[in-house]
């Protein structure tokens, strides 16, 4: 069975209207959020899924690699032997067939940040906080830190509440090349998490980038090369289900 929207799509443009009207800084941001998919050339719709396959390196290993992101803010992560899954509730398990493995803390709202064009097109249709641009470098030039908040938030460990904020990096010219969160900002082991992206290449009129890099405090972990893209492909519900369970 293929997901389909809780409500229909002109029913959620006329709320955001009136939303919008009424909250003129949330306008601003979406602006701001609009002028990076421009940048790209991005699509006038936001596609409803995203799938990312090519190879990850790490510690010198290489490995088959795909993400399946919806936007519903569902992840399935595959490389080598090792599956995740992230669900619409943030919780995340590692499914081996024969063995499940959950995460005893939820996703922090990151599922999505590997997915960056595809990610700020999500961000653009929701009810989000987006504060000014502040000038930064970006890999050696100037450019721009914008921070993305939404008013929600998970307990972690039973001690650390962790907001949904992240920041994007955009050059100049407004081309995304980072996201990144602060996890644990309250606590000594809090840590960034940074996905860098670059190689963009023109992919069915859309700037795509065609290399991932991860940062886990600053630190390069992952390196992602990517070999295709596929949007709006049907995502049924048991892909997000333990096998187990079917």
């Amino acid at each position: 069975m293929t997901r389909r929207p809780y409500r229909s799509i002109a029913f959620i443009v006329a709320g955001l209207a009136l939303f919008l009207a009424a909250n003129p800084a949330y306008a601003q941001g979406l602006a701001t959020l609009d002028a990076i998919l421009q940048a790209h050339h991005a699509w006038p719709v936001p596609p409803s899924s995203d799938i990312i396959t090519g190879t990850s390196a790490k510690t010198g290993k290489s490995a088959d690699f795909k993400i399946t992101a919806t936007n519903l803010e569902e992840t399935i992560i595959e490389s080598g032997d090792q599956k995740q899954v992230t669900t619409a509730k943030g919780i995340v398990f590692k499914d081996e067939g024969q063995k499940v493995q959950y995460s005893p803390v939820p996703s922090g709202f990151g599922q999505l940040d590997m997915t960056g064009v595809f990610f700020v097109a999500q961000l653009s249709r929701r009810a989000v906080q987006v504060d000014p641009p502040q000038k930064t470098t970006v890999q050696g030039a100037p450019g721009y830190r914008i921070r993305v908040s939404q008013e929600r938030s998970q307990v972690h460990f039973g001690l650390s509440r962790v907001t949904d904020v992240c920041d994007l990096l955009v050059t100049e010219a407004g081309l995304l090349v980072g996201v990144s969160r602060l996890f644990y900002d309250d606590q000594p082991f809090r840590y960034t998490q940074t996905f860098v992206f670059g190689e963009y290449r023109e992919t069915n009129k859309v700037l795509l980038p065609y290399q991932i890099q991860v940062l886990v405090k600053g630190r390069l972990t992952e390196t992602i090369q990517i070999s295709s893209y596929e949007f709006d492909v049907p995502t049924p519900t048991t892909l997000f289900e333990p096998r187990r369970s079917k």
